[in-house]
């Protein structure tokens, strides 16, 4: 008897992808928009102006309790994430985001779909008996702003000070945006200046549409993960 499949996963904006002719990529049990045009185009467009893509199925996990700051220590060492608001990136499978909201809580971004590499690393680490691990893939909603007009576009979505030097590389922001709560993580990570972007999973089809029309005029077009990853410094 054949065995049967589990349906793929897909994020909130997969009908918005397959209305503008996305062609689909499988990765880890999602379904992941590769490319609209062509990698050239999309990454052409980004460093023009903007490109907006979808990250909503990379892998998030949350770490909650009173041994955060021994665990981060043990994780990253002296970087930004050891302080509230501070932002690490390291590799774990892949580059990894530490983002340190709260003094008891860490939120790790993945930049792929597969969350194993970091629970294997986290799985050697002695502090993380004492942690609450929730994986929240799917509480979520993620986007990737990139290229030279991010604060540009920003500035008509928030009232939160963009500018470089009130929201630095290496840091979050829990802010207003399109009149939802958002979650602003900047640090440098492509060869093209970026911001992420996460709300919650029922509202990321709201967000996707509202951050489109403020770009309308801008240029913004939507890049597929091929593009984004061809973007990815040092790739």
């Amino acid at each position: 008897m054949a065995m049967s499949t589990l349906p793929l996963a897909r994020t909130p904006l997969h009908h918005w992808h397959s209305a503008h002719n996305a062609r689909f990529i499988d990765s880890d049990g999602w379904r992941l928009p590769a490319v609209y045009s062509t990698v050239e185009k999309e990454t052409a467009a980004a460093r023009a102006g903007l490109g907006l893509a979808d990250i909503s199925a990379f892998a998030k996990i949350s770490l909650l309790g009173r041994n955060v700051p021994a665990l981060t220590q043990a994780l990253l060492g002296d970087g930004p994430a050891g302080r509230l608001r501070g932002v690490t990136r390291f590799a774990a499978g892949g580059p990894v985001l530490a983002c340190r909201l709260t003094e008891d809580q860490l939120l790790l971004l993945a930049a792929t779909t597969d969350a194993a590499p970091i629970a294997r690393q986290l799985a050697n680490l002695p502090e993380i008996r004492t942690l609450i691990q929730h994986d929240v893939t799917t509480a979520l909603a993620g986007f990737q702003l990139i290229g030279p007009q991010v604060e540009a576009l920003l500035r008509q979505l928030t009232p939160l000070d963009v500018s470089p030097t009130a929201f630095p590389n290496g840091t979050l922001a829990e802010t207003s945006l399109a009149g939802v709560q958002a979650l602003l993580v900047r640090v440098t990570e492509l060869e093209l200046p970026s911001m992420r972007i996460y709300v919650s999973w029922d509202l990321g089809e709201y967000v996707w549409g509202q951050i489109l029309e403020a770009g309308r005029h801008k240029g913004l077009t939507a890049v597929g993960i091929e593009a984004l990853r061809s973007l990815v410094t040092g790739a």
